[in-house]
């Protein structure tokens, strides 16, 4: 018995193994892609929650206001959130009657900074939000 490999054997052999590595790097290629659109996407959302904890601390720091506290440094944590509150008088604001509150959120390894001015009227002692922006980090 023998055996002759026919050139068309070899051809369409060459040609499975072509389409076969094409296939799997496009395989390659959409995984890679998945990956890194997760990623993103998981970035944004714990970019989000530190802006939220942020946004928490500034609302909390904003009742401490009302309440009477000039000055006070403190945290807020549940969990993998957590936020720094800092309150600073007149020594930061420069005016007697204005309180600046900073409050840094994280969340895993994202910080957010937001930072607030609060107007406190002496006589009625209505305390009034000025604005809120954030520092970017």
């Amino acid at each position: 018995m023998k055996f002759r490999i026919s050139r068309q054997g070899i051809i369409s052999l060459s040609v499975i193994l072509l389409l076969g590595a094409i296939i799997i790097e496009f395989s390659l290629l959409g995984l890679f892609l998945v990956r890194i659109l997760n990623t993103t996407n998981s970035r944004v959302r714990f970019s989000e929650q530190a802006f939220f904890a942020a946004r928490a601390g500034i609302a909390d720091g904003v009742l401490q206001v009302i309440q009477g506290v000039s000055s006070s440094t403190y945290t807020i944590s549940d969990g993998a959130i957590k936020t720094d509150v800092v309150i600073c008088a007149s020594v930061c604001t420069g005016d007697i009657n204005r309180r600046s509150i900073t409050s840094t959120g994280t969340y895993l390894t994202l910080q957010r900074r937001l930072e607030a001015y609060v107007e406190v009227n002496p006589i009625t002692g209505l305390a009034t939000i000025e604005f809120i922006h954030e520092i970017l980090l």
